[in-house]
């Protein structure tokens, strides 16, 4: 048993589909199922029930996770104290997103100088598919970004952790906060989202595809420091991670809108090139992940989470 099928285990437990595991992991759908046959076999117990909501975590397996949810992160941690200081110096180019970069980001330059102080970084900031172009172009050596649906081969993915997504809104639009709103209620007034093409604007389509189309209005916004000012401003409403706005929402100037329909969560990674699977790549996805649990140790657990 190794660390890869510890993890293969958490996320099948939570996607609960071979085929959405095969693809979040990039091998195949017979890989999974091979995985966790092993593991049940040597293990000597069933792990997962198969049902009409896919696959469920049985009594062991409940158990098997809390214990992976252990083992994953001190591996992750053991492997980078190994790394040794005095051999990790030069100059990282490293892609960033708004969220991460609200969030984690000044945690993980502090550690990153404190641990590796002969290293230093060239900060690129930008939506998480020019990131992603500029990580497989060789024009960047590590991203912090949200996780893309397909993996490429030659690429190393490391899972930071998930938010939970909610709609803000100004309370001086006078929205109703009382009852769940469904996406026609909410189409009412503009929706501040993405750029066309990105994933997480991708995700506010699909989110919308029941309303008549001329009945919705998109702005859109490529920076989700301006969408939080916009929609401080009362000029419309917004879906973003709860855990960036809390304060806001804790002060008073932006509301939490309860919805009918929820919104899926989103999920951050480190990637970088899979031949960097030693030094300062490395050292920094394990340093994000680091500081990555400190941060979601601050919330509740429904809003956000580390999951292997």
């Amino acid at each position: 048993m190794n660390i890869r099928f510890l993890e293969t285990v958490l996320w099948l437990a939570r996607l609960r589909t071979i085929k959405a595991t095969a693809e979040k992991l990039c091998i195949t759908d017979a890989a999974i199922s091979s995985r966790i046959s092993a593991i049940e076999q040597d293990l000597g117990v069933r792990l997962f029930s198969k049902s009409e909501k896919g696959f469920l975590l049985t009594k062991h397996g409940e158990e098997f996770i809390k214990a992976a949810n252990t083992i994953v992160p001190a591996y992750y941690e053991m492997r980078q104290r190994m790394l040794d200081p005095a051999e990790l110096k030069g100059n990282v180019r490293i892609g960033v997103v708004a969220t991460i970069s609200m969030t984690i980001f000044p945690y993980v330059v502090r550690m990153l100088r404190d641990k590796f102080p002969s290293v230093s970084l060239s900060i690129v900031m930008d939506l998480a598919q020019r990131l992603f172009e500029s990580l497989t172009n060789g024009q960047l050596d590590i991203c912090l970004c949200d996780e893309p649906n397909v993996v490429p081969r030659e690429l190393q993915f490391t899972h930071i952790y998930s938010f939970v997504m909610q709609f803000v809104a100004s309370p001086r639009l006078g929205i109703d906060t009382s009852v769940p709103l469904s996406p026609a209620d909410l189409c009412r007034y503009p929706v501040i989202g993405y750029p066309k093409g990105i994933d997480t604007q991708n995700s506010m389509d699909a989110y919308f595809r029941s309303v008549d189309p001329g009945k919705l209005t998109f702005h859109a916004s490529n920076s989700i420091s301006t969408t939080i000012h916009m929609v401080s401003a009362g000029l419309g409403i917004a879906a973003v991670p709860n855990v960036v706005v809390q304060k806001d929402v804790e002060a008073g100037s932006l509301v939490v809108l309860p919805t009918l329909k929820a919104l899926p969560e989103t999920s951050y990674c480190a990637l970088y090139p899979s031949a960097e699977s030693t030094g300062v790549p490395l050292a920094i996805s394990a340093i994000a992940r680091e500081a990555a649990r400190a941060f979601c140790d601050r919330f509740d657990a429904r809003l956000a989470r580390q999951l292997d």
